[in-house]
């Protein structure tokens, strides 16, 4: 039985990665969308703070947060960083965090902080999420807590359509 639930927990993690267009900011794939309560252009540091309900859009990846800045270099794209209660929606899958960073020089996108991945009534929790858009790698992992000095643990609960014992 432990195989059945080993191949049933490889099948669900992958249930949240089913594209490598997930969680990807491309200029190829179309305009990206970006609405906010307030802008703020600071030139000298070629940076634009989107303050207030930001939300990113681009095909069918949208992306939720309460502040995001955007990076430019000579008008370009460079970097994106989103700021507290991030949501990233891509079909029926949700990534939750604090903080996350995509770079168009980088194929890591990196969600931190309290992340919850959702699909259906399937989580994964833990405290850093990294995507390589290349590779379609996904890692979770977790940091040590600062109370206790073991590492805390990655969590992950499935719920499989199959009402049978897995323990049997």
């Amino acid at each position: 039985m432990y195989y059945m639930l080993k191949k049933g927990f490889l099948i669900a993690l992958c249930l949240f990665f089913p594209s490598s267009q997930i969680f990807a900011f491309d200029l190829k794939n179309g305009d990206i969308d970006i609405q906010a309560d307030s802008l703020k252009i600071l030139i000298d540091e070629n940076r634009a703070e989107f303050i207030g309900n930001a939300v990113v859009k681009q095909g069918l990846l949208t992306v939720k947060a309460d502040k995001l800045d955007l990076f430019f270099q000579k008008n370009q794209f460079e970097r994106i960083t989103f700021f507290q209660n991030i949501k990233v929606y891509m079909g029926g899958q949700v990534a939750q965090g604090d903080m996350a960073q995509y770079s168009k020089n980088d194929p890591i996108f990196r969600l931190t902080g309290n992340v919850r991945l959702i699909q259906n009534n399937n989580e994964i929790h833990g405290d850093l999420f990294t995507y390589n858009i290349k590779t379609q790698e996904a890692k979770i992992k977790t940091k040590k807590n600062a109370i206790t000095p073991q590492k805390n643990r990655v969590k992950a609960k499935f719920n499989f359509s199959s009402k049978k014992d897995v323990g049997s």
